[in-house]
Formats: C-alpha cells, sequence, structure tokens
C-alpha cells in the first residue's frame, strides 16, 4: 500500500479561490493575466471568469477577526487575526481597542483602521469535487452572510448543504476607494442525482472530520477593501 493513500485531510492543503482586485493580487494579474473580477486557483493557477463563474457545495463556515491596522489598501498581511474570536495578537479580543461591531456606523477610512468579522468558506467545487477555501473579508463579508441565510433557511435542505448547488460569480462595486469586486451567491438549486448527492456527503465528512484546526487566518495577497 502507499502512504500517500494513507493521509486524511488534515495532511493536505486545501486550494484556496481568490478574488483577483485591480489593488494587490500582483501574481495573478502580471503571471496568469487575470482580469480584476476573475477568481483564480492557488495551487492550479486556474482562471475562471468573474462573470461566468463556477458551481460549488458549501461543506462550513469559519467566522474570524482581521485587523488590518492601516489606511493604505496594500498587498500584506494583517497586523493581527484570531480564528477562535477570543485571542490575537493585541490580546484578548472582547477588550481590544481595535474590536468594531458595528461597522456600518463608521467612514470607510475608519473601517480599515478596525478589527472586523470575516468569513472563511469550506466548499467543493462542482463537477470536480476538489475541495476548496474561500476567505471574504471587507466588502465579501456581508454576501457571506446572505448566503448563510439562503443555507439556513432553506427547508427543503435541512441543514445537508452538500445538497445545495451554489453559483458563484462577481460583481463589481464602486466605493469611496475605488471599484472593488465582491463575491455573488446565486440562490441554491437542489442538487437530485443520486450519486453525487452520495458522493459530496462522503467528501464533506471527510472533509470535517479532518479539520482539526481552523482554516488559518488571512495572508499575504488575500488583501480586500474593507469597505
Amino acid at each position: 500500500s502507499r502512504n500517500i493513500d494513507s493521509m486524511g485531510p488534515e495532511d493536505l492543503k486545501i486550494p484556496e479561490i481568490k478574488l483577483v482586485q485591480n489593488v494587490g493580487s500582483d501574481y495573478a494579474r502580471e503571471t496568469l493575466a487575470a482580469a480584476a473580477g476573475d477568481f483564480y486557483c492557488s495551487i492550479s493557477n486556474e482562471i475562471f471568469k468573474g462573470a461566468t463563474g463556477f458551481d460549488m457545495v458549501v461543506v462550513d463556515i469559519q467566522k474570524q477577526r482581521t485587523y488590518w491596522g492601516r489606511e493604505d489598501i496594500t498587498d500584506e498581511p494583517p497586523l493581527c487575526s484570531s480564528t477562535d474570536l477570543k485571542n490575537g495578537s493585541f490580546g484578548t479580543c472582547q477588550t481590544c481597542e481595535h474590536r468594531c461591531d458595528t461597522p456600518w456606523q463608521l467612514s470607510a477610512m475608519e473601517r480599515r483602521q478596525k478589527c472586523l468579522v470575516s468569513y472563511n468558506l469550506m466548499a467543493i467545487i462542482l463537477p470536480d469535487e476538489m475541495p476548496i477555501a474561500i476567505r471574504a473579508t471587507g466588502i465579501n463579508a456581508d454576501p457571506v452572510r446572505e448566503l448563510m441565510t439562503l443555507l439556513r433557511l432553506n427547508k427543503t435542505l435541512n441543514r445537508e448543504y452538500h445538497r445545495a448547488r451554489i453559483h458563484v460569480t462577481s460583481a463589481k462595486k464602486t466605493t469611496a476607494a475605488g471599484d472593488a469586486y465582491q463575491f455573488r451567491f446565486a440562490k441554491p438549486t437542489l442538487i437530485t442525482e443520486p450519486e453525487l448527492i452520495e458522493s459530496l456527503r462522503t467528501v464533506s465528512a471527510q472533509l470535517l472530520s479532518g479539520v482539526q484546526e481552523p482554516i488559518p487566518a488571512i495572508v499575504a495577497g488575500d488583501i480586500d477593501v474593507n469597505i
């Protein structure tokens, strides 16, 4: 038997699907010839056009906090992040001076200097059934909240999220900081093929059982605009 076949999901590096912006995303734009609004896979370098998009099913969504700590939008990692929403580089999140739970009350520049909630999605891309990760911060946090609403309140799914096909595209949003791009998640459609449902159920369970730690915090290149 091969050792590689005995290794579990915890030994694998899940590819990330990243949304290319006008600022940052230098590798995707300069090397892969991706345009702002397109998606690219961090491992395979595959490009998905923003208008065409791709299909996926959601495995899980994790919540974290991210503090960029600067006014300028740069392709640098945040100064602090917390995957447990309790502790970060600056100490306890609950009493941290940078924490903000009401970003809609602040201007765009003020928000970029605060610690805000962001989301990490674990999903399975279709039709390949390849596990992927998506990190959503800034203007992409709201689309994820909307996606969670569509999934959680769908009585037909009964929280069997592997049965919900989600089509993902991008949409341009004009902000005070310039044009930026958001994930756009379409209304879920129900997967009806029995074999596909069972396969996605199995892959989802394997991924969930193999995740011992939360998806790592955002790193350089995952830049977004905290609008």
